[in-house]
């Protein structure tokens, strides 16, 4: 297999963390077999629903080892792009997701997420797992 950098969507670390077999099986063969990368919108998103200090340690402990791909100017603008693209063919999507989907973009990474509404987002490239 390619290396390929992949973003894990906040859906799939929740998974993660509450152990669910297939993602706590996959993410590890991510992070050997290709690039796992952290963003802000994910980690915005993991944050505000932990519920204790312990969880925010396991989080963040998790977290560390991960490269993180930072917003720019141009890819907030791309966001806003899409988003007014998609609206006007009648498509509403998520901003926290059009966010995620412009970084993915603009560093030429796959998204791996359950979220079928990436599917309308053009330029983006998915994950998809084997599972075993």
């Amino acid at each position: 297999m390619n290396k390929a950098s992949v973003i894990a969507d906040t859906c799939i670390w929740i998974e993660y963390f509450k152990g669910l077999p297939k993602i706590k099986n996959q993410l590890p063969v991510i992070i050997t077999e290709e690039s796992l990368c952290l963003c802000g919108i994910v980690v915005n998103e993991l944050f505000q629903g932990i519920k204790s200090p312990q969880e925010r340690e396991i989080v963040q402990s998790a977290f560390e080892a991960f490269p993180y791909l930072e917003m720019t100017r141009a890819i907030w603008e791309k966001a806003a792009g899409l988003s007014l693209s998609l609206r006007n063919k009648g498509i509403t999507i998520p901003p926290s997701d059009l966010i995620l989907a412009s970084l993915a973009i603009e560093n030429k990474c796959l998204i791996f997420t359950h979220d079928t509404h990436f599917n309308k987002i053009p330029g983006v490239n998915l994950y998809y797992p084997e599972y075993n």
